[in-house]
């Protein structure tokens, strides 16, 4: 299942941008104070997210441990 990360205390300005790097190698630009991503295998990982206005920008960094990743759906077949 995927992680949400959101924003809170810190509203997203008109006009702002938001860059999450998750620490698996994926980042993903947004408008949006909440982004989901899914983690592929257990570990942790270092985030980091940068909100961009023309006054400047601002960082928040943390780490996110996972401890169980993502499989794919298992079909069952009846009598199988």
């Amino acid at each position: 299942s995927a992680v949400v990360f959101a924003l809170t205390n810190a509203p997203i300005c008109a006009g702002a941008n938001v860059s999450w790097n998750f620490g698996d190698g994926a980042v993903a630009p947004s408008t949006s104070d909440v982004v989901s991503h899914v983690y592929a295998a257990t570990g942790t990982y270092n985030w980091s997210m940068t909100i961009s206005t023309n006054a400047g920008s601002c960082q928040s960094s943390g780490s996110i441990v996972i401890t169980s990743g993502n499989r794919p759906p298992r079909r069952r077949v009846a009598g199988h």
